[in-house]
């Protein structure tokens, strides 16, 4: 019976990692922002909306998915969310610059946020 146990422990193990690539995708970006939202944006249908804001070094950008359709983000300074219908990642600022994000899942769902 112990070698049974131990043989199914084992295959379990063996089962559950063969699910499971290694590879972890962050939920948001490991600066995320501390405060309210200096702007907020909204993936409304395929488009960001608004899809370019400005805001003052140090504050913090939101972008929402309210669950109509699976999005995800990516910026070029590194803020990023994997596809999912609904979510919530903030962002905060620190370097003046003009930053691009996007959607990778539809083209042309582009925006960027312009920091002073």
């Amino acid at each position: 019976m112990r070698k049974f146990l131990v043989v199914a422990a084992a295959f379990g193990l063996l089962a559950g990692s063969a699910c499971s690539d290694g590879k972890k995708t962050p939920e948001s970006t490991p600066a995320r922002g501390d405060g309210p939202a200096a702007a907020s944006i909204k993936a409304s249908g395929t488009t960001w909306a608004p899809d370019d804001v400005s805001v003052k070094t140090d504050e913090v950008v939101e972008w929402v998915s309210d669950g109509s359709i699976v999005h995800d983000l990516k910026g070029d300074d590194g803020v990023s969310h994997k596809a999912s219908s609904t979510f919530t990642v903030t962002h905060k600022y620190s370097k003046p610059g003009t930053y691009s994000y996007q959607c990778t899942i539809h083209a042309g769902m582009t925006g960027t946020v312009t920091v002073s």
